[in-house]
């Protein structure tokens, strides 16, 4: 076993699971058991992959509060779309097999004139995922496409942009497929291209989600 690389991995895994314990208690024992099964398979593994890119979600969020004025239900939405940021991190457990944890984080703005949000609020939906990728090429190709699934938890929630107050709006299990391609243009660093479609039954959103992200995957071999 190398120890730089079990340390790096470990390091990484602290920081994401202390950052995610913040967000939801259920949220972080879910990923406290992922992050140790993914460290465990990253320090048997002999090839790792780490990206990092922007989501774009075309999916819109709305939510019902009473009138301001009228005191009548009334449904507010972003509009459509928002935008994040995603992590993924993949160890190799067998030829172009990967397993590893994925993480989410989308944000739009909802205007929500009431007694409680008197300001914009931001729609926050967080997600951490298991994920298992299957690259459909070789280590030495110029392009690699690669198709994918996963299972994981999210938090849906709304906070007030004026005085930080969040209201957890929804919360639980959810999965995935997705698929995409890296454009390889050195041996170890790609331009990532992907879509996820995500499924999560909320009140707040469709039940399918419509993810799509561009970034950086670099490879190490």
């Amino acid at each position: 076993i190398n120890m730089i690389q079990w340390q790096t991995f470990l390091i990484i895994n602290i920081l994401i699971g202390g950052s995610m314990s913040k967000i939801n208690f259920s949220l972080s024992k879910f990923t406290t058991g992922l992050l140790l099964f993914i460290t465990s398979t990253n320090v048997l593994a002999e090839s790792y992959y780490f990206a990092l890119g922007a989501n774009y979600n075309n999916t819109e969020a709305s939510l019902t509060r009473p009138d301001s004025i009228t005191g009548e239900p009334r449904t507010y939405s972003d509009d459509g779309g928002s935008i994040g940021l995603n992590i993924d991190i993949g160890a190799r457990v067998i030829p172009n097999f990967y397993l590893g944890v994925d993480l989410d984080l989308l944000s739009s703005n909802i205007r929500v004139p009431s007694e409680q949000y008197d300001q914009d609020s931001r729609f926050l939906q967080y997600s951490i995922m298991s994920n298992s990728t299957y690259f459909i090429s070789t280590e030495k190709s110029f392009l690699k496409p690669y198709v994918g699934a996963g299972f994981g938890f999210i938090t849906q929630k709304l906070a007030n942009i004026e005085d930080d107050e969040d209201d957890i709006l929804n919360d639980g299990f959810a999965y995935y497929i997705n698929a995409g391609f890296a454009i390889m243009v050195t041996p170890y660093i790609g331009l990532d291209l992907g879509y996820k479609l995500l499924n999560f039954k909320s009140e707040y959103t469709s039940d399918y989600q419509n993810i799509f992200s561009a970034g950086v995957r670099v490879f190490y071999w």
